[in-house]
């Protein structure tokens, strides 16, 4: 199966360096890399062109719902991976999920857990329990999530009516689409906590709207 790499970003040049290195550095090396730049300033388009074997798509700043959904039109893979630019993976990421769906070819989609490092300075954020500061903590965002490409044909992009919780939202609607998906209870990413993180600034109303929107549905309301 072909693999697409696909990281949004916007405004990350601090940490995309280090985010495209754990993309290339995997055990099972994706087919492609495909880089949104999100009508960045800080000159991260110009970063991720020095690499080598990276695609850069540019576009006018639209929000990462829009930057993820432009990267899906970009990409050529059977298999979608996400990562987000402030993230790193573990270098056998790819070889866990892939290998995993490859086993069970009727899941759609895999998901794993993360390790959670809070940048210096930063202190612990409300939504961020203290059970999941540890090595192996639970994550259901983007930053976790391998798909088919199929999977999107039939839940559709992201939406880009939504700043954050657009994940989440995702897979509500992916259940609703019957696609079957399962976690690998294996840190294969660290995730960086700073000032900056959507989830941080998000508020919960935002991040809620997910299921807010699938009770409306089963209610026969609109989304």
């Amino acid at each position: 199966m072909r693999i697409s790499v696909i990281i949004p970003v916007f405004d990350g040049a601090r940490w995309l360096a280090e985010a495209l290195e754990s993309a290339r550095g995997q055990t099972l090396p994706p087919d492609e890399i495909v880089v949104v730049d999100d009508g960045s300033r800080d000159g991260s388009a110009d970063l991720a062109r020095r690499v080598p074997g990276v695609r850069v798509v540019e576009m006018a700043h639209a929000g990462v719902s829009s930057a993820r959904n432009r990267g899906l039109a970009e990409a050529t893979g059977d298999i979608i991976a996400w990562l987000d630019v402030d993230d790193v993976w573990a270098p056998e990421k790819l070889e866990v999920q892939v290998g995993l769906m490859e086993e069970r070819p009727e899941l759609g989609y895999t998901l794993c857990n993360q390790r959670v490092v809070l940048e210096p300075g930063m202190p612990r954020p409300g939504w961020l329990p203290p059970p999941w500061m540890d090595d192996n903590a639970p994550c259901g965002g983007t930053c976790a999530l391998v798909a088919r490409a199929w999977a999107f044909e039939r839940v559709g992009g992201f939406d880009p009516a939504r700043h954050a919780g657009e994940d989440l939202d995702w897979m509500v609607r992916a259940t609703e689409a019957g696609v079957a998906m399962a976690v690998v209870p294996r840190p294969l990413i660290v995730r960086r906590v700073h000032e900056r993180n959507l989830t941080h600034s998000a508020s919960q109303n935002e991040m809620l709207g997910a299921l807010r929107g699938l009770i409306a549905r089963r209610r026969g309301g609109a989304s």
